[in-house]
């Protein structure tokens, strides 16, 4: 399979040479992977601290207001069928700037919003360059590491989601005092904006000129559609999306449960949430990257993971539970 994998990416970079995989190398290429989807996912985090207020300047109810979250992740799900086969044809570092450039117009959209059609409107293109970098960036690290180095910076980089989760929220809290998310979401635009020339400058070029790009659109998505037949696939992925589904659901519900359980500010339980999200992106990721690379089998860590899952929570939600123990259990 590494054979493959090899000589597929020797093939595809054959008018520029593949990255050197040295550990210095390694950390700015999985930088420039991490930041930029990190960045991109602090949409639905500067979001959700002002649902309430949201509610209230556009007419609509909370249940509105998360499907408008929802549709954030709508162009994920498309583009992680299909999306392989686009970064093929057109290239990681193109495909890398067009993302990050769509999302900062989906919160600049965002944040001129009057209407829930409006907001809905702008989630979707955000959503979009989303899941443009949720592509291209482990397409980035795939194309450029190998072995252990290739491992780690994999797993570093599947902390992406609660990191900038994370790190909206904290962006947010400044401009709840105000009800200021217009303001919020227009700094931002402002992060994503000051991305770009760094991404330009320091982005590697690789070659996209490989047999599957020349392929027809037809024939690319038919190859593309058929992986959903195998059932190794759809196992994998129902395992990997399971998990995923309630941590996400319970981190866009928890900062209005704290704050109205535990009579808290909108503020402090964003702070509260966000602190847990970048200490379990520390301890997770570090060791998870750590054990695949040994070789720790895969079954194993999804066991433990669901076991420390339904733990976590069970403390979370239960309603003797303190600040200090959710944020614990959010951590976990």
């Amino acid at each position: 399979g590494k054979a493959k994998v090899m000589s597929s990416s020797t093939a595809a970079s054959d008018r520029k040479p593949m990255v050197a995989a040295g550990t210095s190398n390694a950390l700015v290429l999985t930088a420039l992977a991490y930041l930029p989807t990190v960045f991109c996912m602090m949409t639905v985090g500067v979001i959700v601290p002002f649902i309430d207020v949201l509610g209230a300047e556009l007419a609509a109810s909370r249940a509105q207001l998360g499907l408008s979250i929802a549709l954030f992740s709508m162009p994920t799900a498309i583009l992680a069928t299909a999306g392989g086969a686009l970064i093929d044809r057109y290239g990681v570092r193109r495909s890398m700037l067009f993302a990050v450039a769509t999302s900062s117009l989906g919160s600049l959209l965002a944040s001129r919003a009057h209407s829930l059609l409006a907001l809905d409107c702008a989630m979707l293109i955000s959503g979009a360059g989303f899941g443009g970098t949720c592509v291209s960036a482990p397409s980035l690290l795939i194309r450029t590491l190998t072995g252990p180095i290739r491992t780690r910076a994999m797993a570093f980089w599947s902390t992406f989601a609660p990191t900038g989760y994370a790190a909206g929220l904290l962006l947010a809290v400044p401009f709840t005092a105000h009800d200021a998310w217009h303001v919020a979401l227009r700094v931002h635009v402002a992060i994503l904006l000051a991305v770009l020339p760094a991404l330009v400058w320091l982005l590697p070029r690789t070659a996209t000129g490989t047999a599957t790009s020349r392929d027809s659109l037809r024939h690319t998505f038919s190859r593309m559609l058929s992986i959903i037949r195998e059932p190794r696939v759809l196992r994998l992925g129902i395992a990997v999306a399971l998990p995923n589904a309630v941590s996400y659901g319970t981190s866009l519900a928890i900062p209005s449960y704290l704050a109205r359980v535990h009579h808290l500010t909108i503020a402090t339980s964003s702070a509260a949430v966000a602190g847990a999200k970048i200490a379990a992106m520390i301890i997770g990721g570090l060791s998870m990257g750590y054990l695949l690379s040994r070789a720790v089998s895969a079954g194993l860590l999804f066991g433990t993971m669901v076991a420390i899952g339904v733990l976590a929570q069970t403390l979370l939600f239960l309603p003797s539970s303190g600040v200090a123990l959710a944020t614990a259990a959010l951590i976990l």
